[in-house]
């Protein structure tokens, strides 16, 4: 009877132990809303704007400031400094009307209050100029930039979240994830030294190798997705993986085209330097990328071979 017991108790112990051993299921984040006509009366928070979690931390950091600022100067002071990280979250919150150009935010919410600061400052000569825009400042400047940024980026391109996803943002920023990037990042470089021709990596390969790190989930390239041949232009592997018990999601960005100009008093270009490959750009966090990168690759596929039977049968039938 002894032995028995002594048998039950080991074998608690060890499932109690490999249970504990076992990463925690950590819930995904559920939904990402583009920002357009009918989804903005459910848009009442500004801290849901994706940019402010993938774009840069201190986005968030200069809205709060913004919101709780005390005087006209210092909204502005926290204004420049969004506008001087010049990147596209930036833009889309400095020229935010242009997604409230049909209907109002929601009274009362902090979108609201976010809104009416910026239209009270003088932003669309600063945008003109920080992103080189060069647009006639005397006719219609807000009209043209709201053209710059429908071109740049298309109405509804860009998301919020729901509570509950911003929340698992917030706590998904403040992991650390060093370690992971250290290693994606040099596998990502090491395949990009090795371009046979201009723009030219091995893609899968890269993929393959990323996957067999320790604690990833899922890998998955963007490759599959229709892209512009304007350049610059970029490639992004999505990463899902396993840090403790908490599941983490990084993306890894390629820049396609590496392009400086050399100015005379920041107007004048004196020269051109276009470099013809692939370069590591910056890691960051992402939410659903995979699972959208995932979903668009299979409806990319189904749409190919449904125009591959329609030409076959085409043929089949020209044949007959």
């Amino acid at each position: 009877m002894k032995m028995i017991k002594f048998i039950l108790l080991f074998l608690l112990t060890a499932l109690q132990i490999y249970v504990c051993a076992q990463p925690a299921k950590q819930k995904y984040a559920t939904q990402l809303f583009p920002l357009h006509d009918t989804t903005i009366a459910q848009f009442t928070n500004i801290y849901n704007f994706l940019p402010l979690y993938t774009d840069n931390l201190d986005l968030r950091k200069s809205v709060h400031k913004i919101l709780t600022a005390t005087s006209f100067k210092q909204q502005e002071k926290y204004l420049n400094k969004i506008l001087n990280t010049k990147t596209s979250g930036a833009l889309c919150l400095l020229a935010f009307d242009y997604y409230f150009q049909r209907y109002q935010p929601v009274k009362g919410s902090n979108v609201e209050q976010f809104l009416h600061i910026i239209q009270e400052h003088a932003l669309y000569s600063k945008i003109n100029t920080t992103f080189q825009y060069n647009l006639n400042e005397q006719d219609h400047l807000k009209d043209s930039v709201w053209k710059k940024i429908g071109w740049q980026f298309g109405y509804g391109s860009f998301y919020y979240l729901s509570p509950e996803d911003s929340l698992y943002m917030k706590k998904m920023t403040k992991l650390s994830s060093l370690s992971i990037d250290d290693e994606v990042i040099r596998i990502i470089e090491r395949y990009l030294e090795d371009q046979g021709a201009p723009f030219r990596y091995d893609a899968n390969a890269m993929v393959n190798e990323i996957t067999q790190l320790t604690g990833i989930v899922h890998v998955i390239h963007d490759g599959c997705l229709n892209k512009t041949m304007q350049l610059p232009n970029w490639d992004n592997i999505y990463v899902v993986y396993v840090n403790g018990k908490d599941t983490l999601e990084r993306c890894y960005t390629m820049q396609i085209g590496n392009y400086y100009t050399f100015r005379f008093l920041k107007r004048i270009p004196i020269f051109r330097v276009n470099r013809d490959e692939v370069y590591f750009k910056k890691a960051d966090y992402c939410l659903h990328g995979y699972a959208r990168v995932k979903e668009q690759c299979e409806k990319n596929r189904i749409e190919k071979e449904r125009i591959q039977f329609e030409y076959n049968e085409y043929l089949k039938n020209k044949k007959e």
